[in-house]
């Protein structure tokens, strides 16, 4: 595992801190059966599965340990994301219903930068090699399901679940891509964390590790 300060992630300081006092106010036995993860009473810990890897969040020493490298932005967004989740998942089953980003409360708004920061950059990365997108599909505990040419579903967090279907190009039409969100989504995170969920899966899928 690797150890990560919070402190050190300079940039996202004020959402880190900010979260960190939320989920002080918060007893960890309803956190964890609102968010279904695991809280280690004796060191204080929460265990969280992020896109089927364990996470373990130390808030009191303000400490993230994470499976695998990631970038100070990605490991800034991943840390602000685990702790807002923590703080706002409310018990709820999966709806078994797919929805836009653009379905979400406010989705219009951020539209235009969810496309280009996180639909864009799979669908020109993999528009032209669907078998390279399974592959790395699978290594981040993706799950094929049958939407679109080709399609997986992401556990990003216990009750959150994010799909990435693609359709590839040809002589005449770009590849393309959506990203979509089981219809329960926003009753665990806002419309501005989903894109972050976004931005970050597809960082991962299009910088593989």
């Amino acid at each position: 595992m690797i150890d990560q300060k919070l402190d050190d992630l300079k940039s996202f300081n004020a959402a880190i801190c900010v979260g960190l006092d939320e989920l002080a106010k918060l007893d960890p036995a309803v956190v964890s059966e609102n968010a279904l993860v695991e809280y280690d009473g004796e060191n204080g810990t929460y265990q969280v599965r992020v896109l089927s890897e364990k996470f373990t969040l130390d808030p009191q020493k303000r400490i993230l340990y994470f499976p695998y490298k990631m970038g100070d932005h990605v490991m800034g967004s991943m840390a602000v994301l685990i702790l807002h989740y923590l703080a706002n998942a409310r018990p709820g089953p999966f709806r078994n219903r797919l929805i836009t980003y653009r379905e979400l409360p406010n989705g219009m708004v951020f539209y235009g930068a969810f496309r280009n920061i996180a639909i864009e950059p799979i669908a020109q990365t993999f528009g032209d090699d669907l078998e390279t997108f399974e592959k790395r599909a699978l290594s981040l505990g993706g799950r094929k399901v049958a939407h679109g040419e080709v399609g997986y579903e992401f556990p990003f967090f216990p009750r959150v679940a994010v799909t990435i279907v693609m359709w590839s190009g040809d002589d005449e039409i770009p590849g393309s891509a959506n990203i979509l969100f089981d219809a329960s989504a926003p009753d665990q995170l806002h419309t501005e964390d989903l894109a972050e969920i976004g931005e970050v899966i597809t960082h991962l899928l299009v910088h593989s590790r």
